[in-house]
């Protein structure tokens, strides 16, 4: 009974050191992203290169981690940023008619003319 009491212990350890292991590989994860996120070019190639492991492990460490891939992950945490940054804005037409106000163009626009 000791020794199962002994194992059972060891294994909640383990799993602990796991769970901390994988957050801290998700926010160097969300930190790259936030890093990057202004650029329109984010990939896993990149983002495997920032990680310093191929493709595959990422892919599958993401996936174990979060049931995403690594490219839904990139997108769901550029979309989280996003409605941060929406915040304040009672629709995205009043955002529309705001950004317009300001910068004499639509949001589309104003991506367009910049992204050239």
């Amino acid at each position: 009974m000791e020794a199962i009491a002994r194992m059972q212990r060891a294994l909640y350890e383990y799993k602990i050191i796991g769970v901390k292991t994988s957050i801290k590989f998700l926010e160097k994860i969300i930190e790259y992203i936030d890093k990057n996120s202004s650029a329109s070019n984010i990939s896993v190639e990149k983002l495997a290169d920032y990680l310093l492991m191929s493709r595959t492990n990422v892919y599958r460490k993401i996936k174990a981690i979060t049931g995403q891939t690594p490219t839904e992950f990139i997108r769901s945490t550029l979309l989280k940023k996003a409605v941060k940054l929406l915040v304040g804005f009672s629709s995205p037409g009043y955002f529309s008619k705001c950004f317009k106000k300001q910068y004499g163009k639509s949001p589309s626009e104003y991506l367009n003319n910049n992204n050239k």
